[in-house]
């Protein structure tokens, strides 16, 4: 059997300074556009990962970040049937 083990050690004081500063942020989920710093990571991101030119993947018109796996799924496949 596989396991991480039983945490010995007390995580560091910032780790609850963070914490307590943003608990008014749980037990919601993001906004569906997400937070600019994510869009802008993400967009980073891909155009380290593909070679991109840093305009390509622009965060602000091509990135959607989503709360589950269905999320950024579902709007897209009804948009291209026809009807």
């Amino acid at each position: 059997m596989m396991s991480i083990g039983e945490p010995q050690h007390a995580f560091p004081e910032f780790v609850s300074d963070v914490l307590r500063a943003h608990e008014k942020d749980y037990g919601k989920y993001p906004p569906i556009i997400g937070t600019t710093p994510f869009r802008d990571a993400a967009a980073g991101w891909l155009a380290r990962r593909y070679n991109l030119p840093p305009e390509v993947p622009e965060p602000d018109a091509r990135i959607l970040p989503g709360n589950g796996p269905q999320t950024p799924v579902h709007p897209g496949p009804g948009r291209r049937i026809k009807r």
